[in-house]
């Protein structure tokens, strides 16, 4: 290992995020960020990349919404505004990066950190994507709805529903989260076979169930290949061609989920983190079990959520 590298990684250990100064102070510390000016009602910024993060002096929603528009409307760059979370240990709420509309999302500090150091390295287009989509995602604490069901569908009529949560439970209850997308698919009752082309087929009773493409990083769930089709477009296409209605993009412990139904649209997803989610509420991952996507009761699912609109 380069000399360079063990520094970085001693850094990396000794420079734990758990409130706004300390997430400013690693990112300097790490010799990916530069200090910024002061401006008015902001204790202090750097700038990593061209994403200007800022700690806000006060907490308050219309404050932050004032702020971010009056800084970030004068700015060649994005901007991220954070400022500690009283109501969660070890989490600022953050405003941004892109429009001053967003809602305020609490995040886990140290996690929005090592967010911020992957864009160090991007190109600016994708540091900021790159970014809007970790704090969306941490924010979640392990879920991210984006048309796929609903919220609404997830917590009253899945998580508060008298069967459907402890059954989900009964099925996770033994899953081993160990990094590679292919244990949790095994531990819930698939076969998986690896395709000639690309991909995997996921198969239940020998039936084939789901569409499988892993890849390396989840900045790639988004990505567009040499010759223009989007990630989600070559899914479908896949699913199409061996008469699977849904698809799964993983990545180590992340699995974003489609209905690739060709009276669906491949713009709405579930996305599911197994790390993020934790013991508490691993039953979330059933919905990616044979139960669901194989006999139905996913598609139950969506049909309420159509039904009732929330």
């Amino acid at each position: 290992m380069a000399a360079n590298t063990v520094v970085l990684e001693q850094r990396r250990v000794q420079l734990r995020s758990v409130n706004a100064d300390d997430l400013l102070n690693r990112l300097m510390g790490l010799g990916i960020a530069r200090e910024m000016p002061n401006r008015s009602g902001i204790r202090r910024s750097v700038r990593v990349n061209k994403i200007e993060v800022a700690i806000a002096e006060k907490p308050g929603e219309r404050s932050l919404r004032a702020r971010w528009r009056e800084h970030a409307d004068k700015m060649d760059f994005r901007y991220l505004l954070v400022i500690d979370d009283p109501e969660h240990p070890h989490s600022v709420r953050t405003l941004g990066p892109r429009t001053y509309n967003e809602p305020i999302r609490s995040v886990d500090c140290a996690k929005l950190s090592a967010a911020i150091e992957d864009t160090a390295s991007m190109h600016s287009l994708d540091a900021v994507r790159h970014l809007a989509g970790e704090v969306r995602r941490l924010a979640g604490r392990g879920k991210v709805v984006h048309g796929l069901l609903t919220h609404h569908t997830l917590e009253a009529r899945f998580r508060d529903h008298s069967e459907r949560w402890p059954a989900a439970g009964e099925i996770t209850k033994n899953l081993s989260i160990i990094g590679h997308w292919q244990t949790l698919l095994d531990g819930i009752g698939y076969e998986i076979e690896m395709l000639p082309r690309r991909g995997y087929l996921a198969r239940f009773n020998g039936r084939p169930v789901v569409m499988v493409h892993p890849w390396a990083e989840p900045e790639h769930f988004v990505r567009v290949d040499e010759i223009g089709r989007p990630a989600e477009g070559l899914l479908a296409s896949d699913c199409h061609q061996h008469g699977v209605r849904y698809g799964i993009m993983a990545c180590r412990n992340r699995y974003r989920l489609f209905d690739c139904d060709p009276s669906a649209t491949t713009g709405e997803w579930l996305d599911l983190d197994a790390d993020l989610l934790g013991t508490e509420n691993r039953p979330y991952l059933a919905l990616l079990s044979p139960r669901y996507l194989a006999e139905g009761q996913l598609a139950e699912l969506q049909a309420e959520a159509q039904a009732f609109g929330a």
